[in-house]
């Protein structure tokens, strides 16, 4: 494993507390707005959130920055 890659798993674990909080946010939102826009009566459906998916859109963008800022890993 490179420096740039144990730096990208380091980012990208310590910000996915974060969005994933961000997220649930997310999804309580939109549920408020459909319960007030239609009523209690309106069955209400979200969404599991995937964090694998999470944790790898965080690490491939860092990667591609620490390449970037980084191209020798160092």
């Amino acid at each position: 494993m490179t420096d740039n890659q144990k730096r990208a798993h380091d980012i990208a674990s310590s910000l996915l507390p974060c969005i994933i909080t961000l997220r649930q946010n997310e999804i309580l939102h939109q549920a408020r707005t459909e319960i007030d826009t239609y009523g209690e009566q309106r069955t209400i459906t979200t969404k599991a959130i995937d964090t694998y998916q999470e944790y790898l859109k965080l690490y491939n963008t860092h990667m591609e920055l620490l390449n970037r800022d980084f191209p020798e890993g160092q």
